[in-house]
Order: structure tokens, then sequence, then C-alpha cells
């Protein structure tokens, strides 16, 4: 039989008789949550901590998904590796976002990490923001638009455009050429 690497390790763990969440009491369960992290743009990484409540007696797998956020990957960042394990004894494992600089002003970003399948430890909270802090600088006089007070529908230009302004995501000119 062919086991697959975190399978192994789980296997392993088991075989050595560490334990068996198999035979686990409700209060020795484990609870493994997601904490948010923040990080600037230029930074190297950005780190997301998978935590649990108590360390276990056998090794807590998941599988780690992207779930949304306005952050797109490949571009703004890298993703991080699609599952973790802890091993027992330990209490929390890094979850590593490798951030990328675009040199663009575009505000602060998320992007959001979600718990996949849990095995060895039941789920408590299963996703986590990961906020990527704008760095660059905008031209003065330029505001960034709240998301909560963004309208539902688009608006129409209704008067000439300012000496800065956004067009498609983009800061254009009064003549609305791309700056």
């Amino acid at each position: 039989m062919i086991l697959a690497p975190k399978r192994l390790v789980f296997a392993a763990a088991l075989l050595a008789g560490l334990a068996s969440p198999l035979t686990a009491s409700a209060t020795e369960w484990p609870v493994l949550s997601l904490v948010d992290g923040v990080a600037n743009e230029n930074s190297r990484d950005l780190v997301i901590t998978g935590r649990l409540l108590k360390p276990a007696r056998w090794p807590v797998m998941a599988s780690i998904r992207i779930a949304g956020g306005e952050a797109r990957v490949g571009q703004d960042y890298l993703a991080p590796a699609p599952q973790l394990i802890i091993m027992p004894g330990e209490m929390e494992v890094k979850i590593i976002l490798t951030l990328r600089d675009d040199k663009e002003v575009e505000g602060d970003e998320t992007a959001i990490l979600a718990l996949g399948r849990v095995e060895g430890a039941s789920t408590g909270r299963g996703r986590a923001i990961a906020l990527i802090r704008d760095d660059e600088r905008a031209p003065r006089g330029f505001q960034q638009a709240s998301l909560t007070n963004l309208p539902a529908e688009p608006l129409a230009p209704t008067s000439p455009l300012g000496a800065f302004s956004t067009r498609n995501g983009r800061i254009v000119d009064a003549s609305g050429q791309p700056v």
C-alpha cells in the first residue's frame, strides 16, 4: 500500500503509539483555528497562523484554500502551501503568503484563507483574513474610496474629470489618459 506524504506522517505517529484520535474523549479533542495576519505590501511575507487551543497527542492536518478577497493570487501574493501539519505536542503552524509588490496605488487588499478538510481536530475559526497594506503613495489630492460607501451601480460621469481621477481601476488625468 502506498501512502500520501501527509498520511505517512499520521500513520507513523499512530504506529509509534503516540495516540489515536479515534480513541480520544471529547475533552481531549483539540480545536484548530486560523488567526488573521497583516503586512505591508513591500514586506516579503504575510503570516496567517493555524493554532490549536491545546496541544494534541497526534498529528493534526488540514487543507488550506483561498476563499476570496480583492488581492489576486500570482499578482499580489503567491498562494500558500495547500496543507498544514501540526505535530504532536505543538500548538501552531505558520501559513506563509509571499507578497509581490506591484508598485501600483491600489489601496489595501485582502485575501481570505479557509480550512478545508481537517484531520485530528475539530474546527474552530475556519477562516482568516490576510490584510495587505498598500505602500505606494497616491498623488496629492487623491483620496482612496471606502468600499462601504460605494454605490451598488457605477455612476456615469456627469461633469468633467478633475486633475486626477480613476477609470476602470486606473488613475487618469483630466483628459482621461492613464497617468
